[in-house]
């Protein structure tokens, strides 16, 4: 039984937490029809072997209200991917120990990740031909700008 600060607390909160001023328009689940009720995080798999790239991607898109993971290892990619189930993924091409077009095609040829968006980031002229050609959902041209990189998410993810 809940004495009466007890039960004001609740009632503030549910208060607090009923009215959907108090939640960010972008973070409303309108695909189930429940309003007020915040939308899941979409679960963003980083891979890049540029440590620098990764943070400051890691950093920008967690304030973006994504779900973060980043790993620097091409050769860790399929493993990370089986066990963070990841909604999307933003994937260097040339990855030294593991390519990033040679990873699309390898996604793109398992029926549970055929149609995961993988967006493939590179600073070669090449890179959108090969990302293109290997089945990559989108791609950017590094230096990027991270609002490129926002509404090709937002598109591959159907926001």
């Amino acid at each position: 039984m809940f004495d009466n600060s007890s039960s004001a607390k609740l009632f503030h909160l549910h208060e607090h937490f009923r009215h959907p001023k108090h939640y960010r328009k972008e973070s409303l689940n309108h695909q189930n029809g429940y309003k007020g009720i915040p939308a899941m995080k979409k679960k963003l798999l980083i891979c890049d072997d540029d440590q620098d790239i990764v943070d400051m991607l890691t950093l920008t898109l967690k304030d973006q209200r994504f779900e973060v993971l980043g790993i620097t290892r091409g050769a860790q990619l399929l493993p990370t991917i089986e066990s963070f189930n990841p909604d999307a993924v933003l994937l260097d091409i040339w990855m030294p120990d593991f390519p990033g077009d040679v990873a699309v095609q390898t996604l793109r040829q398992t029926s549970r990740y055929a149609k995961l968006p993988v967006i493939i980031m590179s600073a070669s002229r090449d890179g959108q031909e090969a990302a293109l050609r290997a089945g990559a959902t989108g791609f950017v041209a590094k230096p990027f700008s991270i609002d490129d990189i926002l509404n090709l998410l937002r598109i591959s993810l159907g926001q």
